[in-house]
Order: structure tokens, then sequence, then C-alpha cells
């Protein structure tokens, strides 16, 4: 049995996947990317934290049932993993340009210049170990992250937010 949040979730998101197989977790995972310019809109022209914490949520949902259309019709493959993974990371360039744009201090305009670079580094890195998923679930800290995304992802943004406003 698994304890984490995120498998409460996919119970939730397998049921709707199996019905819902005509979806093309491509297709899911590019609207979620769309989605997110619309949660750094909010984000940037500060519409309110319940709203874009709401909308995180959101976000998260999809990329876990994403993921879920992806396996449980089995519509897996390399192009789905580059497009998800990318997705994900867009999401926290999003969060670090608005950071950036909105910030005028340059000590936090150089930490978010450098935190793009280093997920953009992950990106890189992620293809290289996409061959071994061995590596992520074998690795404590990359598993707690990526097993607990519905909470960590919201509470990110917040700490984000909080940055800004």
């Amino acid at each position: 049995m698994d304890y984490t949040t995120n498998y409460y979730i996919k119970l939730l998101t397998d049921k709707m996947a199996k019905s819902m197989c005509f979806l093309d977790p491509n297709f899911v995972s590019i609207m979620n990317m769309i989605f997110t310019l619309y949660i750094g809109y909010v984000y940037y022209a500060n519409k309110g934290i319940i709203l874009f914490i709401g909308l995180v949520i959101l976000r998260t949902f999809i990329d876990i049932f994403d993921n879920s259309l992806s396996t449980m019709c089995n519509k897996n493959g390399n192009l789905y993993e580059s497009i998800d993974y990318i997705g994900n990371s867009f999401f926290f360039i999003i969060l670090l340009t608005v950071l950036y744009l909105k910030k005028e201090h340059p000590a936090l305009r150089i930490l978010s210049i450098l935190f793009i670079n280093i997920l953009l580094a992950c990106i890189l890195i992620s293809s290289i170990y996409r061959k071994n998923k061995t590596f992520i679930h074998n690795n404590i800290i990359f598993s707690m992250i990526t097993d607990n995304t519905i909470i960590l992802i919201p509470l990110i943004g917040y700490l984000f937010y909080a940055i800004v406003y």
C-alpha cells in the first residue's frame, strides 16, 4: 500500500482515464502548458492568492491525470515523457520569470536566472536518465518530490507568490 499523497489522486485519475482513452496524453500535456501560461498571467497580474493556488492545484491534478491517461490507455512513449517533463519544468520557469520581472532586487534577479538555467539543465539530465527509471525511484529526494506533487507544487507556488507580493 502506497501512502503518498499522489497515490490517492492517482486512484481517482486512473478511474477517470479508463473512460477517457479517446484523449491523447500529449494533447492533454500541451493544453496543460497553455493553462500554465494563464497561471503565469494570474501570478504576474496579482489576481489573488486563492485563485492562483486553486489554478496550481488544478494544473497539478491535470498533470497527474495525463500520466494516468498515458498508463491506463497504453499510450505512453518517449514523446509523452518528454512533453510531460518539459511541461512540468515550464511551470517553474514561468514562476521564476515572473519573479525576475516583478522584483528589482539584483540578487533575486540573478537567482531567478540561475534557477531557470538549472531547470533547463535538469531537462537535459532527465532525458539522459529517463532510460533508467530506477534512478528516480531509488533516490529518496526525487521520490518524495514526485510522489507528493499535489501538495508540494501548490506549496512552492505559494512561496513564490509570497516572495513577489
